[in-house]
């Protein structure tokens, strides 16, 4: 759970960056739909959790991406959960769309810069190795999440030195034992 969480606090901090060097407005709305865009995975371990063992097998013996196994088993995904639950919550339908399709930014419409914000903020922790959301592959970037950031490779090493200058402050106060 430590790990998951880690993960979960880094992307909420990259997408909160990210959200600041664009200069979106309420740049910490991003935070929070970075720090809950796994949070159906939660859902499926705390609520069925026989299901997702069959997913965690499904996705030992296939090889494939965790998302796709959550689909095999299920017919749907940790996204899908997750959207319900913050559409529940009555959390803003952009921030919903985001965490619903952050690894499918290209199905979104409207709030096509939130949805890549998340998706990009989950790309990234994957690939700086923070944390774990149970995925041992990195997700594929989608091009127009990258083309719609308009990200330079220096301002995506800015934006990795900053996540990790703070994770430790962000781990202190929501990992504190």
């Amino acid at each position: 759970m430590e790990s998951f969480w880690r993960h979960s606090l880094a992307c909420g901090t990259g997408a909160r960056l990210l959200a600041l060097e664009k200069r979106l407005p309420k740049a910490d709305k991003f935070f929070v739909a970075g720090l809950l865009h796994d949070v159906g995975r939660l859902v499926l371990f705390l609520q069925a959790p026989a299901a997702a063992q069959r997913v965690f097998e499904t996705y030992q013996a296939d090889h494939r991406s965790l998302q796709e196994s959550e689909h095999n088993v299920l017919g749907y995904d940790h996204q899908a959960i997750a959207a319900a639950l913050l559409k529940r919550w009555s959390y803003p339908d952009v921030l919903v769309q985001a965490v619903g399709c952050h690894h499918t930014p290209e199905m979104i419409t409207a709030g096509r810069m939130e949805s890549a914000v998340v998706h990009f903020a989950d790309y990234l922790v994957h690939a700086m190795q923070i944390g774990s959301s149970g995925e041992r592959h990195i997700p594929a970037l989608h091009p127009r999440a990258w083309e719609t950031l308009g990200l330079t490779e220096s301002s995506l090493e800015a934006l990795m030195s900053a996540v990790d200058e703070q994770m430790e402050a962000v781990e202190e106060v929501f990992l504190a034992n």
